[in-house]
């Protein structure tokens, strides 16, 4: 399967992913994030998530929430199983 996106990570991606799954979650709040990334400031975090989010890696659920896409996903076809 083909995909659009363009899906390989950087140091900083990898390390915000290894720790939701270190912790067993699939979806975080921005506060989360920066909590995960002490050393860098909100907009750096920020940008760290606006890159994930145009390399399909992340979807937002609402203004604060996001949600991890499984890698042989595709964001836009993704639909998150909250139950």
């Amino acid at each position: 399967m083909e995909t659009k996106y363009n899906k390989t990570v950087s140091s900083s991606e990898s390390a915000l992913l290894g720790l939701l799954v270190e912790e067993g979650k699939q979806w975080f709040t921005i506060e989360e994030a920066y909590a995960a990334f002490p050393d860098k400031s909100e907009g750096a975090v920020r940008f760290i998530l606006k890159r994930m989010l145009d390399k399909g890696l992340l979807i937002k659920i609402s203004r604060k929430v996001y949600w991890t896409v499984p890698f042989d996903q595709e964001a836009e076809d993704y639909l998150p199983d909250w139950h």
